[in-house]
């Protein structure tokens, strides 16, 4: 399991499954949308601070490495089933 981080939308209307480039002070780091701001209920107190990541851009396919080669990856790959019906958004173009 993943750490989860909290960041700002930017200007990108964001969907789950989106994976993007977060910019910190001083660094840049590729993750993927598990809470669309659309969807955030409550926000967390690290956004009062102004210390939050904020989100520059969708991360462009040659950015994102592969998914490891599992067998569940395997099965879901051979149900042939569409990119959305896993929650995904497939493979979303940089803006």
């Amino acid at each position: 399991m993943r750490p989860i981080y909290w960041a700002l939308p930017g200007d990108l209307d964001l969907a789950l499954g989106d994976r993007v480039s977060v910019q910190t002070p001083g660094d840049e780091w590729l993750g993927e949308v598990v809470v669309p701001p659309d969807l955030l209920i409550e926000v967390p107190d690290t956004f009062a601070t102004g210390q939050v990541p904020i989100v520059m851009r969708r991360a462009n396919e040659d950015e994102w490495p592969d998914p490891p080669e599992t067998e569940g990856r395997r099965l879901l790959d051979s149900l042939g089933l569409p990119p959305d019906a896993m929650g995904r958004s497939g493979g979303a173009s940089a803006s």
